[in-house]
C-alpha cells in the first residue's frame, strides 16, 4: 500500500517509515509500506483539531484509513489468501492464545507472522548499516 502525507507529519510517520519504502514528492512524501498501523492522538501529543487535520491530508492507495476515537488506522486491502498444515495440538494452542489476547485466529496468525518478519528485516537492515 501507499501512503502519501505532508513532510511536516513525517515524525509522526517515524514507526512506518522504518519499514517502508520512500519517496519525496515536493511538499509530501510517500511511502510503500506492506503493513498496517496505527497513529494514536495522545501518544502524537497532537489536540484534537491537528490531528482530524492530518488525518484528512493522508491518501492511500491500495488500502483503507479510519478514524476511530483517537486513533488513525491504515492497512493495506488484503486480497491475498494463505493455507498450512499443521498438527491439531498446534492449533488448539494457537487458538487458545489467540482467545486470550482477545483477538480472531487469522488476527492473530498474521499479527504474530508480521511481526517476526519486522523484527529479522530490521535486524538484517541494521546488521548492513554497522558491519562488525
Amino acid at each position: 500500500m501507499k501512503v502519501i502525507f505532508p513532510k511536516r507529519y513525517e515524525k509522526q510517520f517515524r514507526f512506518a517509515l522504518a519499514i517502508s519504502r520512500k519517496r519525496v514528492l515536493g511538499d509530501h512524501i510517500e511511502i510503500e509500506c506492506p503493513v498496517g498501523f496505527d497513529l494514536d492522538r495522545e501518544f502524537e501529543r497532537m489536540c484534537k483539531r491537528e490531528f482530524v487535520e492530518m488525518y484528512k491530508s493522508i491518501k492511500v492507495k491500495d488500502g483503507y484509513k479510519g478514524l476511530r476515537g483517537d486513533r488513525i488506522v491504515i492497512t493495506p486491502r488484503k486480497t491475498t489468501a494463505v493455507s498450512l498444515r499443521i498438527a491439531p495440538s498446534e492449533l488448539e494452542l494457537i487458538k487458545k492464545a489467540s482467545k486470550e489476547a482477545g483477538e480472531t485466529l487469522t488476527e492473530y496468525l498474521v499479527g504474530t507472522a508480521l511481526g517476526r518478519a519486522i523484527r529479522e528485516i530490521s535486524a538484517t537492515r541494521e546488521a548492513q548499516r554497522n558491519p562488525r
